[in-house]
């Protein structure tokens, strides 16, 4: 008598469909874990998921995450708990074990993902910042970011070929700006396109003798200076767009240059400017995408220095903490300058907080203003 050979359940398989829902068995295996060990609270397993495996580009953990907040929405609209979800299930000890291993042990291969591990919040955020506004140019990126890939190629690239490569794109700049010198809307486009191109090509390539930040930061700022009426593009949405890439520049290529950036984000664009990286930094954070959620809070930082909001400083310095030093310095600096001692007293106060930086700004608010943080109140 022959045996009867088992499926293997990877994952992705549906487990049980009721009225039409299709519910998989990581749906399973995510629900019985949170019910075993967290009392069903799905943002409880989050939470134990987080702190057992790093999360980054590509790691289990953060696919696995992707799936579970996925999971959640889906019940929200379902009217259902997960503990709804697992009522009449036979935990048995072989069930149980297999899914504590597949949701706090084990990693994934590319048979065992979902859709939502596939495309987590961090890849969806970054195609948003890299291309998500193109749409709401009067002239698009899109073809002149085509005409650069096709042009220059979007291959991995050794430190020694990255020279080659910058004068290459130097050239397609020069062509892209002489061919659109009487044409707001295109020179705008072929700069923002050149943006995204940069920003992908510093992540496919080793830049070891750093010749592509210099490039990758001036093209950047000429896209932030471009002229922006002329273009006919709604300043809200360029601000926006600029904003969002600062979120998700990761080589520091603005470093002692980050006031620059915002030239053109001034006055009623600058408040929507603040409010848009405000907004932003909690989407970032709730998908746990800390690193951007931080770069968007200290770029409002850089915002108010570039054009002397003094009154905003404090309020950004709160927001901030004292995880980075360099904004609450730079807005304490400025205060300084325009002779507002108080100003950067209370921003070094307003920073105050338990931080990995929290002595060393004590000890900069003493050296700038004379007294320590909790005296400048």
């Amino acid at each position: 008598m022959s045996a009867v050979k088992r499926t293997a359940i990877y994952g992705p398989e549906p487990w049980r469909t009721d009225r039409r829902l299709v519910w998989s068995h990581w749906d399973l295996w995510l629900c019985l874990v949170a019910a075993l060990d967290h009392e069903s609270d799905l943002a409880a397993l989050a939470d134990a998921i987080a702190a057992r495996e790093p999360l980054y580009a590509g790691s289990a953990g953060e696919a696995k995450l992707s799936h579970l907040d996925e999971l959640a929405a889906r019940l929200r609209d379902a009217g259902l708990t997960a503990a709804a979800l697992m009522a009449g299930v036979d935990a048995s000890p072989a069930l149980r074990s297999k899914a504590r291993t597949k949701v706090l042990r084990q990693g994934l291969y590319p048979r065992d993902m979902t859709a939502a591990m596939r495309v987590t919040p961090r890849e969806r955020l970054r195609e948003r910042a890299l291309r998500g506004r193109w749409d709401r140019f009067p002239s698009s990126p899109r073809p002149w970011y085509e005409a650069l890939v096709g042009g220059l190629g979007e291959r991995w690239l050794h430190e020694k070929a990255t020279f080659r490569l910058e004068r290459r794109i130097e050239a397609a700049r020069e062509r892209n700006e002489r061919s659109t010198a009487r044409d707001p809307a295109g020179r705008l486009a072929a700069r923002r396109a050149l943006v995204t191109y940069t920003f992908e090509t510093m992540e496919r390539c080793d830049d070891s003798y750093g010749v592509l930040s210099p490039l990758a930061r001036d093209v950047l700022l000429s896209y932030a200076r471009a002229p922006v009426d002329a273009a006919g593009v709604a300043i809200e949405d360029w601000s926006e767009d600029l904003c969002e890439l600062l979120a998700w520049e990761r080589y520091g290529v603005l470093l002692d240059h980050e006031t620059e950036v915002f030239a053109n984000v001034h006055g009623a664009a600058a408040d929507h400017a603040e409010r848009f990286l405000l907004a932003l930094a909690g989407e970032l954070r709730a998908h746990r995408l800390r690193y951007e959620a931080d770069e968007a809070l200290q770029n409002v930082a850089h915002l108010h220095v570039a054009h002397g909001r003094l009154t905003r400083f404090a309020p950004a310095a709160a927001a901030l903490g004292s995880e980075h030093w360099r904004p609450i310095v730079a807005m304490a600096e400025a205060a300084l300058a325009r002779g507002r001692t108080d100003i950067a007293r209370k921003t070094f106060a307003a920073a105050d907080q338990p931080g990995k930086q929290r002595e060393y700004l004590r000890q900069r608010c003493i050296a700038l203003t004379g007294l320590p943080p909790a005296q400048s109140t």
